[in-house]
């Protein structure tokens, strides 16, 4: 996906990896559609796009550059393929689902578990084709491979570590970086009240890491208990198609299983964008659950008509609340030229537009070193952002002293520092201590302040 986003980026066109992401997002949601009204009726289907409309983060994310539905719609059509080749028998079908598992791994790490639960299956499904399951098992695995492998050869030439920086480290990495990155401890841990509500706290979203990835909607926990009644009936009465049921059903759950362990250990995980490759993955069985709401209607009270209209309110509502949304940013005028991307930026971005600002400001042959900003898009000089927000903190823990880091710091060729304000203040999250705060304070008055704003501060290295 990032790949995908280079191209245009290159050639100026900034706008288009949003388009890309919204390309992704769009064939997800009719993927989804397609697949209920294959696995169920068309009823269902209408039904599983209602519940996929009605997550409120996702028009947000869509028309972001992000990677996410990216991830989505190869882990569904992984998935679709699996189930093509169960069905058919043909084994294009799995080096197809192979494929597209791989093109999976080669965006996120976190889509390891989608070979392998694939992988099972064959083996469950596989077994009485004898020698011949190796084959099957060689294929799809030599196909991930191909796909999905180059990004890891990528690491491996790079960084010596094919999962850079996971379980072998690399350059610019560690035991600080490490530690700092994965937040061990910071999770919610073993707490029974707090793991209870996780369902509530994650879809309501306001503890989500970034608060507008978070929000999926009520409609999932609502039809949690009828998308478990489909499953029991299946499982019951044999449906024809309960083997998709499962590998939906399973997978899903293996995803979702995977997050709240993520959660239990460290608040950086706690993005509920990340449960979005498992809840897609259940929507077809919770929309196939909404028909069993008919059940219930009385000769004068149709509760499914009651629902069916409470939720159209619902998604009417998330959709309106985007389209004011994309109204007052109103994006369009800058796509036809009415209006420039400075001007967008500064109605938009007030604050790290001050960044690009000062930056840009600085002679050309500067090397600016960022404390506590991550981001670089738009910056015209040679830059060394602060990823993971770190930089000062990894900087003390290397250099004893401050006029070890400035040695340090003039010796990597940086000449200047841009600085978000509360990075010499208290309010920093990294600040650990009273010797910390005075160490900061301490390099600041080193420092020579070229220019400064409401949130950044731009210094030169004597």
């Amino acid at each position: 996906m990032e790949g995908m986003f280079v191209f245009p980026l290159s050639l100026g066109f900034d706008a288009v990896p949003q388009l890309i992401h919204l390309s992704f997002a769009t064939m997800t949601c009719l993927l989804i559609w397609g697949m209920t009204w294959q696995l169920f009726d068309s009823q269902s289907a209408w039904w599983s796009l209602a519940i996929f409309l009605s997550m409120p983060s996702l028009p947000w994310l869509a028309s972001w550059a992000y990677t996410d539905f990216g991830l989505i719609f190869y882990c569904l059509l992984s998935v679709v393929a699996l189930l093509n080749w169960h069905q058919t028998d043909k084994e294009t079908w799995l080096w197809i689902s192979g494929g597209m598992a791989g093109f999976a791994l080669g965006i996120k790490y976190t889509s390891f578990a989608l070979p392998l639960v694939i992988l099972s299956f064959v083996i469950i499904w596989g077994r009485k084709a004898g020698n011949r399951m190796w084959t099957l098992l060689l294929g799809f695995i030599f196909m991930s491979i191909l796909t999905g492998g180059v990004w890891y050869l990528r690491n491996l030439f790079w960084t010596g570590n094919p999962v850079y920086p996971f379980i072998f480290g690399g350059p610019f990495w560690d035991d600080f970086r490490s530690q700092w990155y994965s937040g061990v401890g910071t999770g919610i841990g073993w707490d029974v009240p707090k793991l209870i509500t996780l369902p509530f706290v994650a879809m309501l979203g306001y503890q989500d890491q970034n608060f507008f990835d978070g929000r999926f909607g009520p409609l999932f926990l609502v039809l949690l208990p009828l998308g478990g009644y489909v499953l029991w009936r299946a499982w019951q009465e044999r449906w024809k198609n309960l083997s998709a049921i499962l590998v939906f059903f399973i997978l899903g759950l293996v995803f979702i299983i995977f997050w709240i362990f993520g959660v239990i250990n460290t608040m950086h995980l706690f993005q509920s964008r990340l449960l979005w490759p498992g809840l897609i993955l259940w929507i077809p069985i919770l929309a196939a659950g909404v028909g069993t709401i008919m059940r219930l209607d009385m000769p004068k009270f149709r509760i499914s008509y009651v629902f069916s209209t409470i939720v159209g309110i619902m998604v009417f509502i998330f959709l309106l609340d985007y389209s004011l949304l994309v109204f007052v940013r109103n994006p369009l005028n800058v796509a036809l030229g009415l209006e420039s991307r400075t001007s967008y930026m500064s109605r938009m971005q007030q604050v790290y537009i001050q960044a690009v600002n000062l930056v840009n400001k600085t002679p050309e042959t500067s090397y600016v070193y960022l404390l506590n900003e991550p981001r670089t898009y738009g910056m015209e000089r040679r830059i060394q952002p602060d990823p993971i927000n770190d930089n000062l903190a990894h900087d003390f823990y290397i250099y004893p002293t401050n006029l070890e880091l400035l040695k340090g710091w003039q010796k990597l060729g940086y000449t200047h520092v841009l600085a978000m304000r509360h990075v010499f203040s208290n309010d920093d999250a990294s600040v650990v201590s009273t010797s910390d705060v005075t160490r900061r304070l301490h390099l600041q008055s080193m420092l020579v302040v070229v220019a400064e704003t409401e949130n950044y501060i731009l210094f030169e290295i004597p």
